[in-house]
């Protein structure tokens, strides 16, 4: 009985740490949700356009390439979400290619509000 609850809770266990490693954050242009800071963002990409000490924007002449603009968003000096305006539309298989299967997408059409999906189907 004994070694039926360890063997268990090895299972569980293993189950468990194979779970979180298939957790993954995307990057974009070297720059990583919960790991890059402040300084390596300014390495990477230059002074913002503006910066509000909680949102980086790279706009117009300061837009990285490929896009019309990029929003950083920081705290306490790691950042934790890039928002990015391409220079082309996007479609959601575009996005799953490039960065692998989200947990939400928003569209923004200027004539409509923001729609927010849910697990989109990849």
């Amino acid at each position: 009985m004994k070694n039926r609850v360890r063997l268990s809770l090895l299972i569980s266990v293993v189950f468990l740490v194979l779970c979180i490693a298939q957790v993954a954050v995307a990057q974009w242009n070297g720059i990583t949700p919960y790991k890059t800071t402040r300084g390596e963002v300014l390495a990477i990409l230059g002074e913002p356009s503006y910066d509000s000490g909680l949102v980086m924007i790279y706009d117009q002449d300061k837009a990285p390439a490929d896009t019309r603009g990029a929003a950083i968003y920081i705290v306490n000096g790691t950042v934790t979400m890039v928002r990015i305006i391409p220079l082309k539309d996007l479609s959601v298989g575009d996005i799953c290619g490039a960065f692998g299967k989200p947990a939400t997408v928003s569209f923004k059409n200027p004539n409509i509000e923001e729609q927010v999906f849910n697990s989109p189907t990849c």
